[in-house]
C-alpha cells in the first residue's frame, strides 16, 4: 500500500476494501486489513513530564546562549584601536589614544610554550595640549618594554590586550585590538 493507514480512519477502511480484488474470501480480507493497520502508540503528558521537558529545553537554550565566546564587556578603561578615551582626574582631563598594536606574540590559548609572550602597543597621551607617544607591554620585557610608565601627573598601565591569541597561524591583524588601561593619578 502506498500511504500509511492509522487506526480508526474510516477513510482507510474503505480505501482497503476497494483495494481488494473482487472475490477474495473474507478471511482473507481481515488479514490484508491487519497488516495494513499500523499502531501508533498513546501519548500522554502530565505535569510531572512536561516540568522535566520545559526544564530540559531551558537549559540546553542556556547552554547554547553562555557558551559562546565573546569579547570582554566594555568598561570606561578599554581603549579600542586607531580610537581615544577622555579620563577624568581630580587634577585635569587625560585623553589616551591606541595608536597601534605593534606585536602580539603571547601565547595562544591551549598551546604549549616555552615563553608567554608579550603584547605591545603604542599610545598617544594627550594632557593640556602636550601629545606624548609611549609604548606599553603586557609585561615587563627587560629594558625594550615597560607595563607601565609615569607622565604628566599620572601612572598609566597596560592590563591587558584583547582579544587573546587563539592561534598560532592567525596572527598579525591587530585592527579588532582592546587596550584595556589603568590610570592613577599620582
Amino acid at each position: 500500500m502506498g500511504t500509511p493507514l492509522f487506526p480508526g480512519n474510516i477513510f482507510a477502511r474503505k480505501c482497503l476494501a476497494s483495494s481488494l480484488p473482487l472475490g477474495v474470501p473474507q478471511q482473507e480480507a481481515a488479514k490484508h486489513k491487519k497488516n495494513a493497520t499500523l499502531q501508533l502508540p498513546r501519548l500522554s503528558f502530565n505535569k510531572k513530564t512536561m516540568k522535566r521537558t520545559s526544564l530540559l529545553f531551558t537549559v540546553v537554550i542556556m547552554l547554547t546562549v553562555f557558551s559562546c565566546k565573546k569579547q570582554p564587556a566594555v568598561n570606561e578603561n578599554y581603549v579600542p584601536v586607531t580610537q581615544c578615551k577622555t579620563f577624568t582626574r581630580s587634577s585635569g582631563t587625560i585623553t589616551c589614544c591606541l595608536d597601534s598594536v605593534i606585536q602580539d606574540s603571547r601565547c595562544p590559548i591551549n598551546a604549549a610554550c616555552i615563553w608567554e609572550g608579550i603584547g605591545v602597543a603604542r599610545f598617544t597621551i594627550k594632557f593640556k595640549n602636550e601629545n606624548h607617544v609611549i609604548t606599553l607591554a603586557t609585561q615587563k620585557f627587560s629594558t625594550l618594554y615597560s607595563k607601565d610608565t609615569t607622565l604628566v601627573g599620572f601612572n598609566i598601565e597596560l592590563v591587558n590586550l584583547f582579544p587573546y591569541p587563539a592561534d598560532l597561524n592567525k596572527r598579525g591583524n591587530y585592527n579588532n585590538y582592546i587596550a584595556e588601561l589603568n590610570i592613577v593619578q599620582r
